[in-house]
């Protein structure tokens, strides 16, 4: 069975990177043949995001092309958009001095442009490689600074992604409790957005490590498996391979060599085929260290030593002391003190700087057993002495990061109480006029979604028309079959209404009782936040939609899913707003997304429904 379901994952893997070939040949002949600039940088926008999470080292090529056309035309958009993509190849593939240098460009261009999402964006990047560098507080400070911009743009996607980034460096820190509780946070919120499961998966990776840094191996096994699924079928190379990376290391945790190294093998292949030169460099450590613990010393020390010339010749400096404390470690089990001592010295000459205690600990007590060996007494207690010390300052650093943790938690709910208790609020509900001023906002409203959404519709019926001027006699007819159309689809918006009123009834009932029962605020105030919720996720407007939909469309879902049947409801939608020629901006609004993601969906959707690359995606579902 177990095979079975490593064929079928080939076959489909295979597949996958067919169809994605290509597309890329596609857009490489695209390309030759445009004449213009700014058709050309759109050709390599497309290569850039069909290739950044398959092979980004090949998409820094195209994003680098980019930026230099647009540079050369003066288009700061353009300039923008490219500086930002290429900082962010760069540091997929560890080449953190570079991204930097184009982060910044980025946050200059968007600074002058008033591009507040794309600042922020790279601003975030910048956090996350603070993060990577252990300058944990500048870290925390540009997230921080990135979230509220998000906030204040109502980027709710973005902003749980951020919030998650923030867990991530308390999750550097040790910081588990607020870590888990940060990530629960955003994983939560975007749940109730109906977020790209890609993001999900990225809490749900990271929610893994917090349960591995706290011995809960199978647990964070179970975790990885689940963001793995999602990597997996949406054919993000670089997170397969980390996670393969993760869960064998929890397998050596649990002392599973067997299925430790099954997956370090795997992610190793991903890293090669890739040029994920940092993962491959990391891959080697970790099998050279488990192949140690297996007493395959031989083996151990192939696999560190390249580990080692890697780190010398790409200059990555992550992972490095811990390749050199396991070349100790090993030439202390194979009775060579000399050996060991050379490359223990030079691993805790790298580890003072960066203030890394553990490993300081750890490389003092290795090297007094090196010293021991040579009968060097002297130097094996002193050794031993800095060993102590160091364990000492990691039980009150533990200590202090307890405390300061609970000290976070208890801000934040601190802040969270404050916000939901705000005085003027408060003063709000006890006052008549305020509540009728809430009703009549959320009367109007409503009303204001569906004359915005009218309008909508109205306009691209406008648009439909106007291709049929030349002949008056199909115009009419067109005309004719689109009021009706239209009429049916209204009728839905209707019913959304009236759903909409009876919700703000709910509402209204629920605040009088506030009125009349101060006392009973904190039980009435969590109720009328889960009216609010339950209406945000509510997905009987969906329902008659897609009623009134299928009447107009001659059963549109029903078609898709013969074409295939594991198509989601999320895909549905979609294809239902792509069928009414909606454009990606508007659709990006409905969905409450980046038209980038939108643009991403559209090329999965594509994908699934096995759609050649001759064959446009709006007409084939045009044709439905």
């Amino acid at each position: 069975m177990k095979t079975l379901i490593i064929v079928v994952a080939t076959f489909f893997t295979t597949l996958c990177y067919s169809q994605t070939e290509k597309k890329i040949d596609s857009l490489e002949n695209s390309l030759k043949t445009k004449t213009y600039p700014l058709e050309k940088i759109e050709v390599l926008e497309s290569l850039y995001t069909t290739l950044l999470y398959e092979n980004p080292k090949s998409s820094l090529k195209y994003s680098l092309k980019a930026y230099q056309i647009s540079k050369s035309i003066s288009n700061n958009k353009k300039m923008l958009n490219a500086a930002y993509q290429s900082g962010v190849s760069y540091r997929v593939i560890h080449k953190l001095d570079s991204a930097v240098y184009y982060h910044r460009i980025a946050m200059s261009l968007a600074k002058e442009l008033n591009e507040d999402i794309f600042y922020a964006k790279a601003l975030s990047e910048l956090a996350d490689i603070e993060r990577l560098n252990s300058n944990k507080e500048e870290a925390l400070l540009l997230f921080n600074e990135a979230k509220e911009i998000y906030k204040k743009n109502n980027e709710i996607e973005l902003l749980s992604t951020c919030i998650g980034n923030i867990a991530s460096v308390y999750l550097s820190n040790g910081q588990f409790r607020i870590s888990q509780k940060l990530y629960m946070q955003a994983l939560k919120t975007l749940d109730s957005i109906d977020a790209d499961p890609m993001f999900k998966a990225d809490m749900i990776a990271r929610i893994g490590e917090i349960q591995h840094n706290v011995q809960n191996y199978e647990e964070a096994i179970d975790y990885y498996k689940q963001a793995l699924k999602v990597y997996t079928e949406e054919n993000d190379n670089v997170w397969k391979c980390n996670m393969y990376l993760q869960i064998g290391t929890s397998y050596v945790m649990l002392k599973n060599y067997d299925s430790a190294i099954e997956n370090f093998s795997e992610s190793l292949k991903i890293a090669k085929e890739y040029s994920l030169k940092s993962n491959e460099a990391m891959l080697y450590t970790n099998i050279g260290a488990l192949y140690r613990e297996t007493r395959q010393f031989e083996k151990s020390k192939v696999y560190l030593e390249e580990s080692l010339v890697f780190h010398k010749r790409e200059g990555f400096t992550f992972n490095y002391i811990d390749v050199l404390k396991e070349l100790g470690s090993l030439y202390i089990d194979l009775d060579e003190p000399n050996k060991a001592l050379e490359y223990l010295d030079l691993a805790i000459t790298k580890s003072i700087p960066s203030k890394r205690l553990d490993y300081l600990m750890d490389l003092y007590k290795l090297r007094s057993l090196a010293y021991e060996e040579l009968n060097n007494t002297n130097m094996a207690i002193k050794d031993l002495k800095e060993h102590q010390k160091f364990k000492d300052s990691i039980y009150n650093s533990n200590k202090n990061q307890q405390i300061e943790e609970l000290q976070t938690i208890y801000e934040t709910d601190k802040k969270q109480t404050l916000l939901a208790l705000n005085e003027e609020e408060i003063k709000n509900l006890h006052q008549k006029s305020k509540v009728d001023t809430l009703t009549k906002s959320l009367y109007a409203g409503g009303m204001f979604s569906g004359v915005s959404l009218s309008i909508m519709l109205f306009f691209i019926f406008k648009q439909r028309i106007k291709k049929n001027k030349s002949n008056q006699k199909k115009q009419n007819e067109l005309h004719k079959k689109e009021i009706e159309h239209k009429q049916k689809e209204l009728t839905s918006l209707t019913v959304h209404l009236v759903q909409k009123n009876t919700f703000t009834q709910e509402l209204i009932e629920n605040l009088k009782k506030l009125k009349n029962n101060p006392e009973k605020f904190n039980v009435e105030f969590r109720r009328i936040l889960m009216l609010l919720k339950k209406q945000t996720a509510d997905d009987k407007d969906w329902d008659l939609f897609k009623s009134y939909f299928a009447d107009v469309h001659n059963n549109f879902d029903n078609k898709l899913r013969a074409i295939y049947a594991d198509i989601t409801e999320k895909e549905i939608r979609l294809a239902a707003f792509l069928r009414m020629n909606l454009s990606t901006k508007e659709i990006a609004a409905i969905f409450n997304v980046l038209p980038d993601s939108i643009l991403k969906s559209k090329y999965r959707l594509k994908k699934k429904l096995n759609l050649g690359k001759q064959t446009d995606l709006c007409d084939f579902l045009n044709s439905l």
